[in-house]
């Protein structure tokens, strides 16, 4: 997968995604933050998730760029997952599937 094509997957799930900003290209802090950044110290890709109340999660550390575009968009895609099923389950009190 090249960066473009991620791009263009990220832009279309990015409108899914309700309460996570998304970071590429440096390392963030704030809450509810997907992303991934070079480290130039240990010359490697990182992909990182930080979560509300949580610490700071690398969850890869690969020195192949693809692998961090895969990654991240499974994190996407998961988040979204949850989001929706808080949507819709959330505020009825209800249990999902």
């Amino acid at each position: 997968m090249t960066k473009q094509e991620f791009m263009s997957e990220v832009d279309l799930l990015e409108k899914r995604l309700r309460w996570w900003s998304l970071s590429f290209g440096q390392e963030s802090f704030c809450e509810f933050c997907i992303g991934y950044f070079f480290d130039e110290e240990e010359n490697k890709w990182k992909v990182f998730v930080h979560r509300d109340r949580s610490p700071h999660s690398i969850v890869l550390t690969t020195e192949n760029e693809v692998e961090v575009y895969d990654k991240v968009l499974a994190i996407i895609r998961e988040a979204i997952r949850q989001d929706e099923w808080l949507a819709q389950y959330g505020k009825e009190g209800r249990k999902g599937p």
